[in-house]
C-alpha cells in the first residue's frame, strides 16, 4: 500500500517535471525564432551562426569542470572536518 503511494508521487512528480521542461523548450524555441525573424535571417542560417560564435572546445569545457569539482571537494572536505571537530 505504502509502495503504491510512493510510486504515484513518483509517477506525478516525473509528469510535472516533463510538462515543465516542454514548457521551457517551447519558450525557448519561441525566442530563437523570434530573434531569428528580427535579423530577417533563415532559421537555419541563424542557428548555425550562434553555433559558430558560441562554440568552445570539449577540452576545455572538460578542464573548467574538472576544476569546479576538484575546489567542491575540497571546501567539502574542509566542511566535513570543521562539522566533526565542532562536534567534540
Amino acid at each position: 500500500m505504502v509502495n503504491d503511494e510512493v510510486n504515484n508521487k513518483a509517477i506525478n512528480i516525473e509528469i510535472k517535471v516533463a510538462q515543465y521542461s516542454a514548457k521551457a523548450i517551447l519558450k525557448a524555441m519561441k525566442e530563437i525564432i523570434e530573434d531569428a525573424a528580427e535579423k530577417s535571417q533563415p532559421l537555419a542560417d541563424y542557428l548555425s551562426e550562434k553555433r559558430k560564435t558560441n562554440s568552445r572546445k570539449l577540452k576545455d569545457m572538460v578542464k573548467k569542470v574538472s576544476w569546479k569539482i576538484l575546489i567542491y571537494k575540497r571546501v567539502k572536505s574542509r566542511n566535513s572536518k570543521t562539522n566533526l571537530t565542532d562536534m567534540e
